[in-house]
């Protein structure tokens, strides 16, 4: 069985996992890994979320959807940057801000902050 073939049995898995409970975050958490792999991270975004809306307080949603906010950060500022220097410098800052927020915040996403550039 070819890669893609598992990828999209697993996927049809997670799916029938979730019409059979839709408050199971173990299967939002494991598509969105899967959407991000893929580069859809949008769709990795609203999975992540759906999962941080059924449970708020489990500790591998946050990592997911704070690296990925990470992530589109470094994707914004490398679509931007001329060269690496202004990159590296730009996506620290970023991710310090982001860190910030989060921690201002009580803990709560607020998209505003993370999605003004792209």
């Amino acid at each position: 069985m070819e890669v893609a073939d598992r990828v999209l049995l697993l996927f049809q898995y997670l799916r029938q996992a979730i019409q059979m409970r839709s408050d199971y975050t173990e299967a939002y958490i494991n598509r969105g890994d899967i959407l991000m792999k893929l580069n859809k991270s949008k769709e990795a975004e609203e999975t992540y979320l759906i999962a941080l809306n059924y449970d708020q307080d489990n500790a591998d949603i946050h990592y997911n959807v704070r690296t990925l906010y990470m992530y589109l950060i470094l994707l914004a500022h490398h679509k931007k940057s001329k060269n690496g220097l202004c990159l590296l410098h730009y996506s620290l800052l970023d991710i310090l801000v982001l860190h910030i927020v989060w921690d201002i915040s009580g803990g709560t996403y607020k998209k505003k902050y993370y999605h003004n550039d792209m």
